[in-house]
């Protein structure tokens, strides 16, 4: 069979340079491919990248997640407060029979308790520190 991409050759839609064919398994061709990222060279099946299925060494999948975590991380910062939270800040809440300003924090599903503090701008300095110190938050 001919070669079906040359050395060098970009594969189309994709971030892959073909650098040269590789050895044959199963009767399917392979090619040794160079991501534009710069990992380390990987082979890859002819039929995934002439369809398009590979356009990458898997970095864009990564990219990908990193960013819908992102995303998700900035859509939990803007939730609404509830109803019954008389304060309009995320985290902090008047607790009226102790009459006192309560710093909760959730991270990761879980919560975290930041003391009672009797102003309210005492309980945004510990809800600030609260969230500075993330390894608390694990």
């Amino acid at each position: 069979m001919s070669v079906l991409y040359k050395p060098g050759e970009r594969v189309a839609g994709s971030r892959l340079t073909v650098i040269k064919e590789a050895t044959p398994r199963k009767s399917k061709h392979y090619f040794l491919c160079q991501c534009d990222c710069g990992s380390k060279p990987k082979e890859i099946e002819y039929t995934s990248l002439r369809s398009g299925l590979t356009k990458s060494c898997g970095c864009l999948r990564k990219k990908a997640v990193r960013e819908k975590v992102a995303l998700e991380g900035q859509k939990k910062e803007k939730k609404k407060k509830r109803r019954n939270n008389s304060v309009d800040l995320n985290g902090i809440s008047y607790n009226s029979p102790v009459g006192k300003y309560k710093v909760i924090l959730v991270f990761d599903g879980k919560q975290f308790y930041g003391g009672d503090y009797d102003t309210i701008e005492e309980a945004l300095a510990a809800k600030k520190a609260l969230e500075m110190n993330e390894e608390n938050l694990s």
